[in-house]
């Protein structure tokens, strides 16, 4: 009888586990769309690889602003797709496109002039823009709240551009769990594309007004035709 049960215990543990389910696959509007992405990436890489190393760095700024907007001006395929293949397309397009940010993060980091934050009037509009996109799209919450500080009394000063502390306001407020205070963030509520949750919306737009964003939400809102379709 023991011998028995121990071939039987053997028996058990040694027999082939269930096949996993097999993952969804991207469909081929897709699989299109996170190849677009992929594809306009290794473009601009290819360019700049054949020029060589830029020598100031107002053109590394330069050339990483065109690299990390390269994938991103092909994202509006991936958003087009429906519901279940946009979930699936977001994760490879995501890989391609995080580390840039977060390579972007750490030059950056490097560079922020000793006073705190870039101006117009010493640095120019390139590279105060340029700085913003990369602070914009850094995932680095703790680093984008600190910029946000440091350019508030810029904005006042019309030294950055309010359009951009309004969009960094916005985006640090929801990642900590706030409103929103511009209405300058879309994304997946209640299972439809609209604007996601702000302070007071009846008064956005003289909200707006005061750090010199002279575009109302219902101009904002006619540039994206999905809203209110499903996410």
């Amino acid at each position: 009888m023991v011998a028995v049960a121990l071939t039987l215990a053997l028996a058990v543990q040694v027999a082939p586990a269930a096949p996993a389910p097999a993952a969804p696959a991207l469909s081929p509007a897709a699989q299109a769309a996170v190849d677009g992405v992929r594809g306009a990436v290794a473009e601009v890489r290819r360019r700049h690889a054949a020029v060589g190393p830029p020598e100031s760095f107002a053109g590394e700024l330069a050339r990483r602003v065109e690299l990390e907007q390269a994938g991103r001006a092909k994202m509006a395929a991936v958003q087009a797709l429906p519901p279940e293949q946009r979930k699936l397309a977001w994760v490879p397009v995501w890989r391609e496109v995080a580390p840039i940010d977060a390579d972007n993060t750490a030059w950056l980091k490097r560079h922020i002039p000793r006073d705190g934050w870039f101006r117009r009037s010493r640095d120019g509009e390139p590279t105060v823009n340029g700085a913003f996109l990369i602070v914009q799209h850094s995932g680095d919450q703790a680093w984008m709240k600190q910029v946000l500080a440091r350019m508030e009394p810029l904005a006042r000063q019309g030294e950055v551009s309010g359009y951009n502390y309004a969009l960094l306001y916005d985006r640090t407020a929801l990642a900590d769990g706030r409103l929103q205070r511009y209405g300058s963030q879309l994304g997946c509520e209640a299972g439809k594309f609209d604007f996601s949750p702000m302070e007071d919306r009846a008064g956005v737009d003289a909200r707006r007004r005061a750090v010199g964003w002279d575009f109302t939400l219902a101009q904002t809102a006619a540039r994206f035709p999905n809203l209110g379709q499903p996410c």
